[in-house]
């Protein structure tokens, strides 16, 4: 009881601190998606606020602040940041488009929309990161086993006999006393890199696309990605382009920002749309998907070609991804038959030289 009442104070004091609450994608597709639906079906606004918000019970005192300030007046975007609701820099994006565009349904249904398939595509990657993951972990408590549990029972009779040990296992046991002299000072090292890891956690990100950026699969992937997020965009600016972005989701996705004024700018001197993206460095100014897109404008279906461009990038990341998983996947296991059999390698060559001392 008493741990319960600790933990609770934690979580208020964290609260109060950071009163922001994160929505997953899971619960923001299901609240969108039930707000577009009846929005589109003409359900009066406040009703449809209040069905979405008797839909995740687990997150209503939260909604019920957003269809407070939203019947004074206020957009979605600007009720849900002043209740500190956070769906994420993607849907942010999306979601900012209610300011200025009065189809609200529609832009929850393109929320709705993305939601879903970034939870497509979140589970794929989660997929992809388990199978290295556990192996590395069942790696790192086999080799601490064997370092501090094996070598020093070995290294008692390398002392014992006059035998030259080899440079590689010399490093071995090393590391061995070092793991039994100073645990705690290797916990508090852990500890210390993780919380810089935390408080530094912008410039990692950075530096984490950074390494994306040069390895080309991994780029192409993550430019694909950008791409799902800014096709709802697009479909919207192609209507309006006096739409803009909120200042403060300008700083989430710096990719997009030069991408997206050069297609406004050339959308206010009257530019076809299927010509500005065929100019820009996306994945989407392919030949194949400028030819859809110039078919939607002309037959006045743009944002369903614009849909299925999406669907059809969806389709590559998960293709992508699975390639990455085929090669993660054997990579992973030469690196722990490296490991291991380093180990293995560094204990077993000064046993070799033991038994040719003994046999003189």
């Amino acid at each position: 009881m008493r741990v319960e009442h600790i933990i609770k104070k934690l979580k208020e004091f964290f609260h109060k601190k950071n009163p922001t609450i994160f929505i997953d994608y899971e619960y923001a597709q299901i609240y969108f998606q039930t707000l577009g639906d009846l929005l589109t079906s003409g359900v009066h606004i406040s009703e449809a606020l209040t069905i979405a918000t008797d839909t995740l019970p687990k997150f209503s005192i939260y909604f019920k602040k957003v269809s407070l300030r939203m019947n004074s007046g206020q957009s979605l975007y600007s009720a849900c940041t002043q209740a500190y609701i956070n769906f994420g820099a993607s849907l942010s994006i999306i979601l900012s488009q209610s300011e200025y565009n009065s189809d609200l349904g529609k832009i929850c249904l393109y929320c709705a929309q993305y939601a879903g398939i970034y939870t497509r595509v979140r589970n794929k990657i989660v997929q992809a990161l388990i199978y290295p993951a556990v192996c590395a972990c069942v790696v790192m408590l086999i080799s601490i086993g064997i370092l501090v549990g094996v070598v020093p029972h070995i290294q008692e009779v390398f002392t014992a006999f006059p035998i030259n040990i080899p440079w590689y296992t010399q490093i071995t046991l090393l590391v061995s006393n070092f793991l039994r002299t100073y645990p705690w000072w290797i916990v508090c090292g852990c500890g210390l890199f993780f919380g810089l890891v935390f408080f530094l956690r912008i410039y990692c990100i950075q530096f984490l696309k950074n390494i994306v950026s040069s390895v080309p699969i991994l780029k192409n992937i993550y430019l694909l990605i950008l791409c799902i997020e800014y096709i709802p965009i697009l479909s919207l600016v192609a209507q309006d382009p006096r739409l803009h972005f909120n200042k403060e989701i300008l700083l989430l996705r710096t990719e997009i920002i030069p991408i997206h004024n050069f297609i406004i700018l050339n959308l206010k001197n009257g530019m076809p749309i299927s010509e500005i993206v065929r100019m820009t460095n996306l994945p989407i100014s392919e030949s194949r998907y400028v030819s859809k897109i110039r078919v939607g404008e002309y037959n006045g279906t743009l944002e369903t070609s614009l849909h299925a461009i999406r669907s059809e990038i969806v389709e590559i990341i998960i293709n992508k991804l699975d390639s990455l998983i085929r090669i993660i996947e054997p990579s992973t296991l030469l690196i722990i038959a490296l490991i291991v059999g380093g180990l293995a390698l560094s204990v077993l060559t000064p046993l070799y030289s033991l038994t040719q001392v003994l046999r003189g």
